[in-house]
């Protein structure tokens, strides 16, 4: 039997080279979902022997490329007909197999939204494996229409880049995957480089001259594209999201950049505005930690952000799952601890507490700022009334540390002349290590040392703050709090160009062995200088004695008595002030005379004024004690609004008696903006069901609702400016009474 011209060099029936170019094109989207790989922790021996990962992004290319070629060769049917048919096997296939119904939807959003590394399993794993299909798909359907082979790789090649942006800040993707997709190309090319002309006939008949022509120029063409395509296949598995990132950085370009983050700290307000009342008792929680090694300090919240006043954050906090992302500064060697952390009661609780960075938690759907570490419970969800965490604890080579370099600032604010030259006069010729250990003992000397004469004050009515003005009035006194002493060292360091923050965190006490306890008496404050090797460097520039201390340091000289007393006539005579030299020493003059009046007025007006001072904020806190104690919950729920509208009104937002809760919301929103609005919202919420709904509220219900009041008080209050603060805080105005009630009104104070 004759072969027919232009037929014999193929050994491969259409069918079987069709079927050989769709499998083939699959295996090119099964290596292309590998680049997603990093954005779920699994690394390059981790991908392959994960027991979900990999099977399932097998079955989806696998599935859709078998509905595809099935379909083609057995029945025949449209183009169409048959990528409908593979899109719903492929959805049937991810919906029921990793993503629970409707969560798929928010796959995408999950995956660009989230700490990495993500989960293997939900719907961030079955975004991946719809794209790993819908590549599949692309790779697939052009081989069995008999279209250029160039076009098989496209799609596979898109979901390669995709995958590269979308983990680049968990890494490249495994070191095999370049050369695995170049040779999958490579034979593509090769199997297709064998496909008859089209001109050939079945019987024996050849095309012309010019169609051959013709046929050769596309063939020359595509290996000239496919070979391009190759390169760029290789280029973007080699280099990762570098490939798309923007010239001039060294980081690749990040996808999850482009969208959002959806996670809100479930408290908005700063802990380090919150350090005085925490300190002093007003706000509590109660936390119980059991842990085989004694903590030390444990971390609470990072603030890196100075604008003068306060210390803030830039975080960006992600969606985390239970494995949290690496620090990108961390220093060499960590050590690992394991704590179970019981929360009793969760108070302003808003940031996880720990002994380190978190590695691991035992709640997923938290949310993580993958810069500094601090976990945040999400707004809209309670605190978990128990979790487990591990961190990684530093440990620094003290040799190592001396001869650590700094990190430079990349724009330093301005600061005050006086508190640049101070602290280029504490450093001194000092650089690194040894230059912040100097700044750190200017204020908290150790044992043995002269003594600066800085002391704690641990008054509980210390005035708080810690901007540049307590700065330097702790600075003048030499008496201050944690805070202002961790503030001022970190500005400081700040002047000379070091790399800052402060850290406001907790100092357990022990019960027993094993287990401590954690109140919010225990706030501690200190700073952290970030360093190339060790990363972040802890420094506590808090004074050892405190301002009431028996040890203080001994008075000036100059007001030291004198050891031989001068006689006195009477103890009127010793209580009176010396005459200045030369001038008159008699009694019963005029100007003698007239001095007691006077003294008794300025007596009496400092008397008026300090009984104002102290009798108006007390009979403030009085009444929001009776209010909040006071009669049934509906009563006390009713009762925290009415307390929150007195300070909207002493604070100078016009409200009338006659104003809805909508209407005051709205205004409290626009005056004092969005976390005040959040706060009045939810109480204005209460409110309402106080009122309107057919049951009486539960106790929880005010509970809740004074909570919300305490937290909407606090931020009217860091809303405002520092003298209107203070104007608010005495004015008398909430302190009137009430009109009277009409008949069947009611009112909170009765």
């Amino acid at each position: 039997m004759s072969v027919p011209e232009g037929r014999g060099e193929h050994s491969m029936s259409v069918p079987g080279r069709l079927v050989l170019r769709a499998c083939l094109g699959a295996g090119l989207a099964l290596l292309s979902a590998l680049s997603f790989a990093p954005a779920f922790g699994l690394g390059a021996s981790d991908v392959l022997a994960d027991a979900a990962y990999l099977p399932h992004m097998a079955a989806v290319t696998g599935l859709a490329a078998l509905v595809c070629t099935l379909l083609h060769v057995g029945t025949g049917l449209a183009p169409v007909t048959r990528v409908l048919a593979s899109l719903l096997a492929l959805l049937a296939y991810v919906t029921l197999a990793i993503a629970p119904g409707t969560a798929l939807i928010a796959g995408p959003r999950r995956l660009l939204t989230s700490a990495l590394p993500v989960e293997p399993s939900g719907p961030e794993l079955g975004a991946v494996a719809l794209l790993a299909g819908l590549a599949a798909l692309a790779a697939v359907e052009p081989a069995l229409r008999g279209r250029a082979p160039v076009l098989q790789p496209l799609g596979p090649l898109a979901v390669t880049a995709m995958g590269c942006a979308a983990s680049a800040a968990a890494g490249a993707p495994a070191a095999w995957l370049a050369p695995a997709l170049a040779g999958g190309v490579a034979a593509l090319l090769v199997v297709a480089r064998y496909a008859p002309p089209p001109g050939d006939a079945p019987g024996g008949g050849t095309a012309p001259e010019s169609g051959r022509v013709a046929e050769r120029a596309r063939r020359l063409l595509a290996v000239l594209v496919g070979g391009a395509v190759l390169a760029g296949v290789a280029a973007a598995s080699w280099g990762g999201g570098a490939v798309v990132a923007r010239a001039g950085r060294e980081t690749p370009a990040d996808a999850r950049t482009l969208v959002e983050q959806p996670v809100r700290p479930r408290e908005a307000v700063s802990p380090l505005v919150m350090y005085p009342a925490l300190r002093n008792g007003t706000l509590d929680l109660s936390l119980v930690v059991r842990s085989a090694t004694p903590p030390g300090l444990m971390r609470y919240v990072s603030l890196d952000r100075f604008d003068g006043e306060h210390w803030s954050s830039a975080a960006r906090y992600r969606r985390a799952g239970r494995v949290l992302p690496p620090d990108p500064d961390g220093p060499p060697r960590t050590v690992s601890r394991d704590e179970r952390v019981q929360v009793n009661d969760p108070g302003p609780l808003g940031w996880l507490v720990s002994s380190g960075r978190p590695t691991e938690v035992s709640e997923a759907g938290l949310g993580i700022d993958e810069a500094t570490g601090d976990v945040v419970f999400p707004a809209g969800r309670p605190v978990p009334g128990e979790y487990r965490v591990r961190s990684a604890v530093p440990v620094n080579d003290p040799q190592e540390l001396e001869q650590d370099v700094r990190l430079q600032h990349a724009a330093v604010p301005p600061l005050p002349a006086d508190l640049t030259a101070l602290a280029r006069h504490v450093i001194g010729g000092e650089y690194g290590i040894p230059a912040m250990r100097r700044l750190q003992e200017y204020f908290a000397p150790p044992r043995g040392a002269t003594d600066q004469g800085f002391r704690v004050d641990k008054n509980p009515k210390a005035p708080g703050g810690h901007g540049l003005y307590q700065i330097k009035e702790t600075l003048k006194l030499r008496q201050g709090t944690p805070e202002q002493y961790a503030s001022a060292f970190a500005v400081l360091a700040r002047a000379e160009g070091y790399v800052t923050r402060v850290v406001v965190g907790f100092q357990p006490r022990e019960m027993q062995p094993g287990v401590y306890v954690v109140k919010g008496k225990d706030v501690r404050v200190w700073a952290e200088v970030l360093f190339e090797t060790a990363g972040w460097v802890p420094f506590d520039p808090t004074p050892r004695l405190s301002a009431d201390s028996s040890s203080a340091a001994p008075p000036p000289a100059a007001a030291t008595p004198s050891p031989e007393p001068k006689p006195t006539k009477s103890k009127d005579a010793a209580a009176r002030p010396a005459p200045a030299p030369g001038g008159r020493t008699g009694t019963g003059t005029d100007k003698d005379d007239a001095w007691p009046p006077m003294l008794l007025a300025a007596a009496a007006l400092a008397g008026l004024g300090g009984l104002y001072l102290a009798g108006v904020p007390g009979l403030k806190a009085w009444r929001r004690t009776r209010r909040r104690a006071g009669g049934s919950p509906r009563r006390r729920t009713l009762a925290a609004w009415h307390e929150v509208v007195d300070r909207l009104v002493e604070s100078g937002l016009p409200v009338a008696a006659a104003d809805t809760t909508g209407e005051v919301l709205t205004s409290a929103n626009d005056r004092f903006g969005a976390e005040v609005g959040r706060r009045v919202g939810r109480l204005a919420a209460l409110h309402g069901e106080a009122v309107f709904a057919p049951e009486p509220p539960a106790g929880a219900t005010a509970e809740e609702a004074w909570h919300e009041a305490d937290m909407a008080r606090y931020a009217i209050r860091a809303a405002l400016p520092r003298t209107r603060r203070w104007r608010a805080g005495l004015s008398p105005h909430p302190l009137r009474p009430a009109r009277r009630a009409r008949p069947g009104e009611f009112t909170p104070d009765g």
